[in-house]
């Protein structure tokens, strides 16, 4: 029977180096990782308003801004 998939939202600014890398290791793993599925998602409060409805089993977020 086949594994469900295993969703994962990324929220990053991709305008940061920083940021990049990090995504490129999350990549790296998810691709030696079977079953994960990798979301992203932009760091805008309306962008993250629709978390819920996303329905992802986890979230790696760089947060830099107290509203977000």
């Amino acid at each position: 029977m086949p594994r469900p998939s295993i969703r994962i939202g990324l929220v990053f600014d991709n305008s940061l180096d920083y940021c990049r890398g990090v995504q490129r290791g999350i990549n790296h793993f998810a691709q030696t990782t079977p079953h994960w599925t990798l979301v992203a998602i932009a760091p805008e409060p309306r962008e993250l308003a629709l978390l819920r409805s996303l329905r992802l089993d986890g979230l790696i977020a760089h947060a830099f801004h107290a509203a977000l």
